[in-house]
């Protein structure tokens, strides 16, 4: 606190901090009455605001449906949005590429984006990252995530595909194993 006295007036300017990053001022400008009463004249307070300080954390992702990339990640908390106009950006290429593009989501308590392209090969990977940003500008990114997009279904069947009976409660299965295909094949059912 600074406090300043002249002829009777009093003048107090205290700094407030609302967080890490955020913090205010508040001052007084008045004379006292008493000993013990003060006559405000005037008083001001305000708070300065901050990029983000922190980068969403737990980014992740996969799943979805044919030609999708889906880019997950925990949303920051309120108190570390440091103001307003607050949202997220999305920053992803595919591994081996230089050039990253970029999403941006303004909404607060979204925690997910999915990207929907045709030109997005099953199971392919992505180097994925994120950042917050408010009206003060953009905060550090997480660190750099590999996510797979989705997969796909095989698109032929197993050949040459035979049976015979073991016994009453038991038969072999026999079949040719598939090519490679763009799939990724788990197993067989």
């Amino acid at each position: 606190m600074i406090s300043y006295a002249a002829r009777g007036a009093h003048v107090q300017l205290r700094i407030v901090s609302q967080s890490a990053s955020t913090y205010g001022y508040k001052c007084i400008l008045g004379f006292p009455l008493n000993f013990v009463n003060w006559v405000l004249i005037s008083s001001c307070f305000g708070f300065y605001l901050s990029v983000p300080d922190t980068a969403p954390t737990d980014v992740g992702g996969g799943g979805g449906t044919k030609s999708e990339l889906v880019i997950t990640w925990e949303p920051l908390s309120e108190e570390l949005q440091n103001g307003e106009g607050f949202g997220y950006i999305i920053a992803f290429r595919s591994v081996g590429m230089v050039k990253w593009t970029r999403a941006i989501i303004s909404t607060p308590g979204v925690s997910r984006y999915v990207l929907r392209n045709d030109t997005i090969r099953p199971f392919s990977p992505f180097d994925v990252k994120v950042a917050a940003f408010n009206n003060r500008g953009e905060g550090p990114f997480s660190s750099i995530t590999t996510v797979y997009s989705a997969e796909d279904v095989p698109s032929v069947a197993p050949k040459m595909v035979r049976a015979r009976s073991l016994s009453a409660a038991e038969i072999e299965v026999i079949w040719e194993i598939l090519p490679s295909l763009p799939e990724r094949v788990l197993g067989y059912e």
